[in-house]
């Protein structure tokens, strides 16, 4: 005859804290790169519309500033 078996493990769940030191060069580390990666999108966003900006310059649609 089929059956079915359930089995709990009603064990108390543990929590292992853990203390860690990380130097400052660390976070100036991780600052350089994330002010870099928004300069760099930055950069490449300003080359694409500078690009399209003298494609449409180029077919006759003049930009007033």
């Amino acid at each position: 005859m089929p059956s079915v078996k359930f089995a709990y493990n009603l064990d108390p769940m543990s929590l292992e804290e853990k203390e860690e030191f990380r130097p400052t060069y660390h976070f100036v580390t991780q600052l350089c790169a994330i002010l870099g990666g928004f300069f760099t999108v930055l950069g490449i966003f300003d080359s694409l519309v500078f690009y399209l900006r003298k494609q449409l310059e180029k077919e006759g649609y003049a930009y007033d500033e």
